[in-house]
């Protein structure tokens, strides 16, 4: 392999559950991205397959010097890239590509049809510039103009191109905004000419030959890849084409839920996936991201709950030797960073790492704190290498956590030896008020659900904590706040940014006859000194590792 591939960057991430049957899957990115747009999709993709990101010489983390490999590259030289990347990854595996991505992974189904079980690309087109034998992309005098910015001004072309991924999204502002943080910088050099590898890409009478079982997904609104090329395609080659209502180019970000359920239905009737339920709920986790990100400064004035439930878990963390330093101490879920600084203090000579879902909640606390590193990530796929930290502190935190075999499975990963999480969680009979005043009305559901402490418990186990470290170390408490009004505990849930975002709950307005028999319902509820209650099960753990 020529030297300057060895930097090329590939990561490889081993699926949370039956690892040695899951099947192995690669996923491309696009034109001026990293395998950094994969983010939101890791938690879900590991829930079924062993992943394998690749970033292209010169994106991402890869050595920018590779670049070099990528100028040689003339149409006839395709193959070499091709074959190159191959030897960083899987012997066979099922590829998944968006824009440049899904037409390089074109080539490599058509030139190494051995080393691929099933083909998916998104939005990517047969050519990106248009000719006379495929006039459905963009125009040649366009392309021109774009490709002229993007030598002269690549911040701005990067830029532009954001917005044309988003372009026909109803949301088009957050999408751009997810779109350029994962267009991170790149050399000028490398833009300029993947640009030109991209234009040159001809799959017209490639995608006539594939032998492999393949799916493509476009977006209706897409406005890089026209609706007209998807159903052309369709008509022309024997592939499966899906096309998303309403989506843009980007159609893997805006609507990440529906791509997932596509591909895993394809999967699934090809036998390289078996799901039981393919509605894995990828957007609630992203709304619940959204949901605390707008809450970060109204948060601390009514978190009164979580005032006394953090402060009774620092009574649970461990006493240490004086000779005994923790290295690196985690505030798991650390919101606005309340506990974090009393973490530092107690632990004044170990390395904090504030973590949270929420990206508005770790900006929060990072512009409060001079202190520690702020990370945004998911405790069910944790950014921090194993074996790596002495304490995880977690107050409240990992309930909004979906499985609960990869939160403790990720825990045991990261802990040290003899390392401890030390925990507190919320049980299903919290709110149950509110729960019984609301069932008396509707089926729907209008409040956040929790597992059961069995469930916990042989997550636990499974994950690698001993059954003896367990049982018995879970204890339990039911804290009940009162309220004069409902209206205080519904305001105080949402500026909490723990209003409801359960799968099963009414989707738009609640009727008015509906909201006045919940009322009614809740106000039956009031106990002797004319209080409405609003109770919270609570679960306080430690585990040692």
């Amino acid at each position: 392999m020529p030297q300057h591939f060895q930097s090329l960057h590939v990561q490889s991430l081993r699926a949370l559950h039956n690892s040695s049957k899951a099947p192995d899957l690669v996923l491309l990115h696009g034109w001026g991205m990293s395998s950094e747009v994969w983010a939101e999709w890791l938690p879900v993709l590991r829930q079924h397959c062993n992943i394998t990101l690749l970033d292209l010489p010169g994106y991402g983390p890869s050595d920018h010097s590779s670049h070099s490999l990528i100028h040689s590259l003339k149409k006839n030289k395709l193959a070499e890239l091709l074959r190159l990347c191959l030897e960083k990854l899987p012997e066979k595996a099922i590829y998944v590509g968006y824009s440049l991505g899904g037409m390089l992974a074109v080539n490599i189904a058509a030139l190494f049809p051995e080393r691929i079980s099933a083909l998916i690309t998104l939005s990517s087109n047969v050519r990106f510039v248009a000719t006379e034998a495929w006039p459905w992309s963009m125009d040649e005098e366009t392309f021109q103009t774009f490709s002229t910015l993007v030598a002269e001004k690549p911040a701005i072309a990067l830029k532009r191109f954001a917005g044309l991924q988003a372009h026909g999204f109803s949301n088009d502002k957050s999408l751009i905004k997810i779109i350029r943080e994962k267009s991170t910088a790149f050399p000028d050099e490398v833009l300029v000419e993947s640009l030109q590898l991209l234009s040159e890409i001809n799959n017209q009478a490639v995608l006539a030959e594939l032998t492999v079982p393949a799916l493509c997904i476009y977006g209706e609104e897409d406005s890089l890849v026209p609706v007209m090329a998807a159903e052309k395609i369709q008509l022309e080659f024997d592939i499966q084409v899906e096309i998303i209502t309403g989506a843009p180019h980007a159609v893997f970000l805006s609507h990440a839920q529906e791509c997932w359920q596509k591909i895993a239905c394809f999967l699934s009737q090809k036998t390289l996936l078996d799901v039981d339920n393919v509605d894995d709920r990828m957007l609630d986790k992203q709304l619940i991201a959204k949901s605390f990100s707008r809450a970060a400064t109204t948060y601390d004035s009514v978190a009164d709950l979580q005032r006394r439930v953090g402060q009774q878990l620092l009574t649970y963390l461990p006493t240490m030797p004086a000779d005994n330093i923790v290295d690196n101490v985690v505030d798991l879920g650390c919101g606005t960073g309340f506990f974090s600084s009393t973490l530092q203090t107690v632990f004044s000579d170990s390395q904090l790492i504030g973590l949270d879902l929420a990206e508005g909640m770790v900006a929060f606390a990072s512009n409060r704190s001079e202190y520690g590193s702020w990370l945004c990530g998911d405790a069910e796929n944790l950014p921090l290498a194993e074996n790596s930290i002495g304490i995880i502190f977690s107050s409240l935190a990992i309930q909004w956590c979906e499985d609960s075999d990869a939160l403790f499975s990720e825990v045991f990963r990261v802990l040290k030896p003899g390392g401890s999480f030390v925990f507190s969680t919320l049980g299903p009979a919290t709110l149950h008020e509110l729960r019984n005043a609301w069932c008396s009305v509707d089926n729907y559901i209008h409040v956040n659900r929790f597992v059961e402490q069995s469930v916990l418990v042989e997550s636990i186990i499974r994950a690698g904590f001993s059954a003896e470290n367990v049982r018995g170390r879970l204890t339990e408490d039911y804290i009940t706040l009162e309220y004069d009004a409902l209206k205080h505990l519904t305001r105080e849930l949402k500026s909490l940014g723990a209003h409801n975002i359960n799968n099963g709950r009414p989707v738009g307005l609640t009727g008015k006859h509906r909201v006045r028999a919940f009322k009614d319902a809740y106000e039956q509820q009031r106990n002797e000194q004319g209080m409405l209650p609003a109770t919270y099960q609570v679960w306080y753990g430690v585990l040692e590792k």
